[in-house]
């Protein structure tokens, strides 16, 4: 579990640092228009540091700091809800959706599984 969580959490932290200071490259790779305004692309990338920080808090006591691991799970299910809700809806073609399924799917797994130990050493 801490191996798990140091890995998210470094993951995190350099996905932080490349959407602050290159917030169009994404958008560059895989051929989409530039948003109007990076801000929000690297307020995003400052809200993944944050996470990235925590997970590595939660690396340190990972029953004791479930809540973390729960904020993570949370995260990672909203974006593989919101994938899906995109491709449904033809607002991402799949061959754009790259990143996305590397940034949650990998995490979706792992991050369940430590919150099951967590109810189970907690009940």
């Amino acid at each position: 579990m801490r191996r798990v969580l140091l890995a998210a959490g470094f993951y995190h932290l350099v996905f932080a640092v490349w959407a602050v200071c290159w917030p169009h490259l994404w958008f560059d790779w895989i051929g989409m228009e530039r948003p109007n305004h990076p801000l929000m692309w690297q307020g995003v990338g400052v809200v993944m540091g944050v996470l990235g920080i925590g997970l590595i808090i939660a690396a340190s006591n990972p029953m004791k700091h479930w809540m973390i691991v729960l904020v993570g799970f949370m995260k990672v299910s909203l974006g593989v809800g919101g994938l899906a809700f995109a491709l449904i809806q033809q607002r991402i073609e799949v061959a754009r959706s790259w990143l996305l399924c590397v940034d949650d799917l990998i995490w979706w797994v792992p991050f369940a599984a430590i919150l099951w130990a967590a109810v189970r050493a907690h009940c």
